[in-house]
């Protein structure tokens, strides 16, 4: 796959260096959502877990860092051969499930990883991206199926997930309109907190900064009895 065109401005990455999950900073109330349900944004589920960062290489190494930057290593019991992808460094975003919230049957999510995003493939960090175009990418890489066959027995995902084929690990699913609507269905459900909604055309700044990229999006969420607007 020519990295160049998912992201133009590619950078090669070739040791470790910790880079930083991009994250919104601006916050809405969810009957602003409804301004948002146009060609310019999209919208995935925010989950109530921690996140966390998976990098990989071709030699076997997985080291994991949460959004802080501290070490995670050991922590998160995934198959990481069966995660890998392409060559060189790989580092995937996503939210780990750890603080006992449940699933639409009442089931504690727990040890599952849900992933929303890629910051480098093939050795090179993908700067110049838009988010369509790691989106695209992750749909090559993992596929969005919501079902499959396991052991001659049908296996259905949870709303709004995508199953990708590794124990324990799912993909959001992505959305381009009823913002309103998917957070009022969604968060009725314990383990998610409500909606990042992300801008289609920012290219992805090098992620070498906490705030490198927290324009690009803002999040809605529901109130809870320590959360209010």
């Amino acid at each position: 796959m020519d990295i160049r065109s998912i992201a133009p401005m590619a950078i090669p990455y070739n040791e470790y260096r910790y880079l930083w999950s991009p994250r919104p900073a601006h916050i809405i109330k969810p009957d602003k959502l409804e301004d948002y349900e146009n060609s310019q944004w999209l919208a995935q589920p925010k989950l109530n877990g921690s996140n966390t960062l998976v990098f990989m290489h071709s030699d076997g190494t997985a080291i994991v860092k949460n959004r802080h930057g501290q070490d995670k290593t050991g922590q998160i019991k995934i198959d990481f051969a069966k995660l890998y992808r392409g060559e060189g460094w790989f580092v995937l975003n996503g939210e780990w499930m750890e603080k006992s919230k449940k699933d639409e049957g009442g089931n504690n999510f727990n040890g599952n990883f849900v992933i929303f995003d890629v910051l480098a493939y093939n050795g090179h960090i993908l700067a110049g991206s838009t988010v369509v175009n790691r989106l695209h990418l992750l749909h090559d890489l993992y596929g969005h199926s919501f079902m499959s066959v396991v052991e001659n027995k049908l296996v259905t995902s949870e709303p709004y997930l995508y199953l990708t084929g590794i124990d324990n690990v799912y993909r959001v699913v992505t959305y381009t309109n009823k913002f309103k609507l998917l957070f009022n269905m969604l968060t009725k459900i314990d383990m998610y907190e409500g909606l990042v909604v992300k801008h289609i055309g920012f290219h992805l700044l090098p992620p070498f900064t906490q705030i490198a990229n927290d324009k690009s999006m803002f999040k809605s969420r529901k109130e809870t009895k320590i959360y209010k607007y």
